[in-house]
């Protein structure tokens, strides 16, 4: 459908370029929604197969707008019933929120290595991967040996 060779580019079909791509997941929309983990990005595979960067630019953490958005090692994403994308950003140990127009946010994880639960950026987190969202907007991830819960209020 899309991609055939190591690196970066979007375009379509084959044209396309991924480096590790992971987690993925299916909006509204019927585009495919994939963790570029090799590019730090987060991109959409429309339904005609043409490939686009929704957010990240270079390794790192910062939470803003499309390419001002920086991860670092995303592994896993889900997508809610608004199109809302959930990202396991994996070496930033943090749950990231992009929301439909592309905006970045950091939802839980203060960046530090641990088990400890709490509210927001109180959160420690080691090296989440796997995640998913109920229908009321619950997510639930996996770091290393646990299962772990946010209720998003």
């Amino acid at each position: 459908m899309a991609g055939g060779e190591r690196g970066y580019a979007d375009g379509q079909g084959a044209d396309a370029k991924f480096d590790y791509p992971y987690g993925l997941a299916v909006d509204s929309s019927s585009n495919i929604i994939v963790v570029d983990a090799g590019n730090n990005k987060i991109r959409k595979i429309s339904p005609m197969g043409l490939v686009s960067t929704i957010a990240g630019s270079t390794e790192g953490y910062e939470d803003g707008k499309g390419e001002a958005a920086k991860f670092n090692f995303p592994y896993g994403l889900t997508v809610d019933k608004l199109d809302n994308i959930y990202v396991a950003d994996y070496s930033n140990m943090r749950i990231r929120k992009i929301t439909p127009d592309g905006t970045v946010s950091t939802l839980a994880g203060d960046g530090f290595y641990g088990f400890d639960d709490g509210e927001g950026l109180n959160v420690k987190i080691a090296f989440p991967r796997g995640i998913t969202v109920d229908d009321d907007f619950n997510l639930y991830f996996t770091q290393n040996f646990v299962v772990r819960k946010i209720t998003q209020e």
